[in-house]
Order: structure tokens, then C-alpha cells, then sequence
């Protein structure tokens, strides 16, 4: 049995051994789990692209820079490690780019938020900042993500979308608003109140030297995404009984209802009530001054000064009303460091007209209120100057025909319209209003003989109002401003 038991043993060793030489690992090969076993050949070039043989799944030797990105191998990045003799490999969950060197992180014109900053996707996968956000970037479920953006009070919807033209800088002495063609954003009508001329674009400039004055028959919005700048003139003023853009919807202050009527017109009410007209003996007799309105935080409608008392069915008498101008940048800064102007008309002097073959007189007319001035932004700057004050009252004027006219009541402008200057003894017209000082009355005439009448009275000042998101302190110290700002209100935002 020993002679058995020996060989048998024998077998069992070298069967051992010979399962031992069949299973040593090739240090040179990784192929199945992708382990290289050998610390000199660390890294398993899997589709044979890394080694010199470009054979697959070869255990190859390493020598980079640390941190390199080396290659995308499919969805996977390839980067030196830390010390420069391997490579580390990341699998991407939405591919590798290359030309970004790194895993593509995002579906081209994707966009996100990143704090303060709009990020869109480019066609390389990766995402890069488009914008700075003033405020905030939002990026709430189910909307799309963009830069906190204004929703301008009266034209609520303006800033949904990004302004086609880049830019906007104003070169011409006088803009109409009553020419389509000059309204860049469009029209937009309102229900009670004048219509209104969109200027649209990226940004909005009226340069320092520029004095530009708007005429027509529409309120004026300039409308800018990321600013709006007057380092200029922009003035919105009535010129006489002409209104500015926007202004005299309304007759404010009542008129002569014929040329014999003793008392005279009454100016135009706004931000206070209008200067009242004066009778054939007392100053401001007629009581007839036109009322102020409501709180303009509760106006509904952007609508200019008011039209001063005058003559019944005639446009040519009372002062016209200051404009209506809007300056909004949607994602960005109102800045006025010049000069944002919407002052009311002088009215006429009083008419002579023939009446039976003679010569009568009417009494003065009333002048026109102050404008509305309205700037919105995500912030605002006032360091320049903002005027709307109201139109003086034309002077009353005596029945014969022969001698001199009577004066009409001047223009506001960094103050006040003065009142018209009378002949003789007719009484004189009341001063426009302005800050702190309100319009005064119509005079009645200096002396009792027939065939005199008194002066109309002043106009209103206008408003001058500010807009910004809760939270956001404008910077609003003006170097000079008549009526001073009303307090700053809340803007919404989107």
C-alpha cells in the first residue's frame, strides 16, 4: 500500500503547482475588471488610445502634469492626478466635451441661476455668466430663469421682453410723439387718458450738451433694460396753450361761459388746487380754481397736467397742462444728473371781440398746472435738477380796440409762471405755482370804471414721482427740484 501512497501524494503536489502557473496575472494586461496590479504601469488604457501600442486593455506607465485634464474616453474625463503618475477617471453624467475640458454639464441654451448671475448653456455643454443680475436672479419652478426685472407701473408687461435695439442716444432738438414711427416699443392705449409713445431699446442716453424737447399729442415712455440716462435736457413743457406730450386731457378751473362774464377763468388744479380768477372787484372772487386730484400713488392712468380755465369751446385761451414722461429701465438705473423738466402754459390775455358793433372784453384766463413726472428702476439717481411747475394767468383787457394787448401769463420753468402784465387799470394774471409758494389768484382790475376785467389765475404745480423694489433706498438728492419728489413707492417685480 506504501508503494500507492506515494505517487498518489506526488500527483496531488504537482496538480497544485500547475494551478498555480495557469492563473498568474500579466501585470500588462486589465482587460475584464480593468485592475492594473503592477504600481509601474498604474492605469488601464481600456480602448487603447493612452499607450504606445494602442492596444486595448493594456496597463500602461504614467507621466503628467497634476491637475491636467488629459481626454474625454466617451463619457468620461481623463485628468492627472495629484502627484503626476496616474490618471483619475470621472464618468459624466451627460457626456464629456472636449473643447471645454471637462463633463458636459448642461443641454445647449439652458439657462440657470447662479447667485447674482444668469448663466446660459453654450454649444459646448458648459455653462457660462450672460449677465450680472442688479437685483437677483430668479429661478423659480416652472418659470424661466432670468434677472429680477422691473414691472413698470402703467405699462406693466414692457419689460417681458429684451429690447431688439441696442441703443438709444438722443442727437435731435425736438421729438414728436405723435409720429409712429418715432414709438420704437409700440402704442399703448389707455382707457381714460392719452395714449403712449414707447421709446424701447437696451439702454437709453440723452448726453450732456443734448437739449431735447418732446412735442405731440402722446405721453412719452423711454424704456431701457439695462439704463436710462439724461445727462442733457429732457423737457416735456406746455408752451403757452399748447399742451405738452400727454397733457390736457382735462379742462381744470373754469372758464368764462361768455366774453361778458365779470368773473375770470380759474388755473388749473394738479398737485394743489389751482389760483381761482378774479372779479371785477374782489382778487380770486371767482373762487373757480381747479381741484386738486387724488393721491398720485392711486392714479391708474399716466396723464399730464391740466388744461387752465379759458374760454367755453376754445383751445386757445387757458394755459397748456405739462406733459407726461416715463423714464423706466427694466433691469437697471434711471439716472438724472441733468436736467427732467414738464412745466405748465401761460394762458392767453383776455380777448376783445365785437358784439353788436362794439368792442368787448373778455376776463383773463386761467394758466395751465404742472406735468407728471415718473421715473421706475431697480434703482434710481437724481443728482440733476426735475421741475414741473404751473403756468401764470393771462392779464385781463380792456374793451376798446385801440391801444395796447394785455400780456399772457408766461411759461413755469425753474420756477413758476409769472402772471400776465395788464393795460391800464385791468387786473393782472396769477403766478403759476411752485414749491412752497402755491398759484395765486387773478387780480381784480386797480379801478372801477366800465369796460376793465380781471386776470385769470396761476396754474398748479405737477408731480414728480419715484418708483423702486422693496428694499431698494433710490439715491434721490437733486440739486434743484420744484414741487420736491412725492415719497418713494414700491415697484413690482418678475
Amino acid at each position: 500500500m506504501r508503494t500507492h501512497l506515494l505517487p498518489r501524494v506526488g500527483l496531488v503536489i504537482a496538480i497544485a503547482q500547475t494551478g498555480c502557473d495557469s492563473t498568474r496575472r500579466n501585470p500588462e494586461y486589465c482587460g475584464g475588471d480593468g485592475v492594473c496590479i503592477d504600481p509601474a504601469l498604474p492605469f488601464c488604457d481600456v480602448d487603447g488610445s493612452r499607450g504606445p501600442a494602442h492596444t486595448e486593455d493594456t496597463c500602461i506607465a504614467v507621466t503628467c502634469t497634476p491637475g491636467e485634464f488629459i481626454a474625454c474616453r466617451g463619457a468620461e474625463t481623463l485628468s492627472c492626478n495629484s502627484i503626476g503618475d496616474n490618471l483619475n477617471v470621472e464618468t459624466c453624467e451627460k457626456g464629456c466635451t472636449e473643447g471645454s475640458a471637462s463633463c458636459t454639464t448642461c443641454t445647449p441654451g439652458e439657462s440657470r441661476c447662479r447667485d447674482s448671475l444668469l448663466e446660459m448653456c453654450a454649444s459646448n455643454g458648459v455653462f457660462v455668466a450672460v449677465e450680472t443680475c442688479q437685483l437677483s436672479c430668479v429661478d423659480e419652478p416652472n418659470d424661466v430663469p432670468h434677472c429680477t426685472r422691473l414691472e413698470p407701473k402703467y405699462l406693466p408687461d414692457v419689460c417681458e421682453t429684451p429690447a431688439v435695439q441696442a441703443s438709444t442716444t438722443f442727437q435731435t432738438s425736438v421729438f414728436d410723439t405723435s409720429a409712429d414711427t418715432n414709438c420704437t416699443g409700440g402704442i399703448a392705449t389707455q382707457n381714460i387718458g392719452p395714449s403712449i409713445c414707447i421709446v424701447r431699446s437696451e439702454s437709453i442716453s440723452i448726453g450732456n450738451g443734448v437739449d431735447l424737447t418732446v412735442v405731440g399729442t402722446r405721453a412719452l415712455a423711454l424704456v431701457g433694460d439695462s439704463r436710462v440716462d439724461v445727462a442733457g435736457i429732457l423737457r416735456g413743457n406746455a408752451a403757452g396753450t399748447t399742451n405738452g406730450p400727454g397733457g390736457g386731457i382735462g379742462t381744470s378751473g373754469k372758464g368764462g361761459e361768455v366774453v361778458q362774464a365779470s368773473g375770470a377763468a380759474g388755473g388749473a388744479g394738479f398737485a394743489t388746487r389751482g389760483g381761482p380768477g378774479g372779479t371785477t372787484n374782489v382778487n380770486g372772487g371767482a373762487a373757480n380754481g381747479g381741484p386738486p386730484p387724488s393721491n398720485p400713488a392711486l392714479f391708474t392712468t399716466l396723464i399730464g397736467g391740466a388744461k387752465g380755465g379759458g374760454l367755453s369751446g376754445s383751445d386757445f385761451t387757458g394755459g397748456g397742462g405739462g406733459g407726461a414722461l416715463m423714464l423706466v429701465a427694466c433691469r437697471g438705473t434711471v439716472t438724472v444728473s441733468g436736467t427732467f423738466e414738464s412745466n405748465g402754459g401761460g394762458a392767453a390775455p383776455a380777448t376783445r371781440t365785437s358784439v353788436g358793433g362794439s368792442f368787448v372784453a373778455s376776463p383773463g384766463f386761467g394758466g395751465g398746472s404742472g406735468g407728471y413726472l415718473v421715473l421706475q428702476g431697480l434703482n434710481i439717481s437724481i443728482t440733476g435738477m426735475l421741475f414741473a411747475n404751473g403756468g401764470g394767468g393771462g392779464a385781463g383787457n380792456s374793451n376798446p380796440l385801440i391801444g395796447a394787448m394785455a400780456n399772457p401769463g408766461t411759461d413755469g420753468s425753474s420756477v413758476g409762471g409769472l402772471g400776465g402784465s395788464p393795460t391800464g387799470f385791468n387786473g393782472a394774471g396769477g403766478a403759476g405755482g411752485s414749491e412752497g409758494t402755491p398759484p395765486s389768484a387773478g387780480a381784480a382790475p386797480t379801478s372801477t370804471q366800465l369796460g376793465l376785467t380781471p386776470g385769470g389765475g396761476g396754474g398748479s404745480v405737477g408731480f414728480l414721482q419715484t418708483y423702486t423694489p422693496a428694499g431698494v433706498t433710490p439715491t434721490l438728492t437733486p440739486s434743484a427740484q420744484s414741487p420736491m419728489l412725492q415719497p418713494n413707492l414700491i415697484a413690482k417685480t418678475r
